[in-house]
């Protein structure tokens, strides 16, 4: 998955979809919510890294310090790998994986009415349209949209950096 370039309108681009439902397909939801996030904040270091060069590791802690998603998100924004909307949604998506992370003791899952409230809150969907209607399960919507925002890191591979993003709009035809 990591090694294809993917752009829109890539004949293989969507498989990333199904291929991250397959990768986490047997983990619990607390699983799901918290290893399927760090794909994306590995992809964003790997990323920010690139953009910022590898002999100045001190930025890169700047703008990508180890467990601050929220700073990680705007750095990506900055940056250009994400635009603001999708910000937004990838903030939805931490304040999910964080409520799984950070409530070990509570027995959460994706049919949680504050997950689900959440969940109701991306608009990753009327961007990307896979194959007809946003999913109905939480727990396959949580993962789409974190298979959204890895494809749309991945499309924006390269672009010059500090670049404001317009939101990327595509639908399976």
């Amino acid at each position: 998955m990591r090694g294809q370039q993917v752009y829109p309108g890539h004949p293989d681009a969507y498989a990333h979809f199904a291929q991250f439902e397959d990768a986490f397909r047997t983990e619990s939801d607390r699983g799901v919510a918290v290893l399927s996030m760090c794909v994306i904040e590995e992809l964003l270091n790997e990323r920010i890294s690139n953009i910022v060069g590898t002999h100045s590791p001190e930025m890169v802690k700047v703008l990508a310090p180890p467990g601050r998603w929220s700073v990680l998100a705007d750095a990506a924004t900055m940056l250009g790998l994400l635009s603001p909307a999708e910000r937004d949604d990838l903030k939805v998506l931490i304040k999910i994986r964080n409520w799984f992370a950070h409530k070990a003791m509570e027995s959460l899952a994706f049919d949680h009415a504050d997950v689900i409230d959440h969940l109701s809150r991306l608009k990753i969907y009327e961007r990307f349209q896979v194959n007809g209607p946003a999913p109905i399960n939480p727990r396959e919507r949580f993962l789409n949209g974190v298979a959204a925002i890895y494809l749309i890191i991945c499309m924006r591979d390269g672009v010059p950096p500090f670049e404001q993003q317009s939101d990327l709009h595509m639908s399976a035809t």
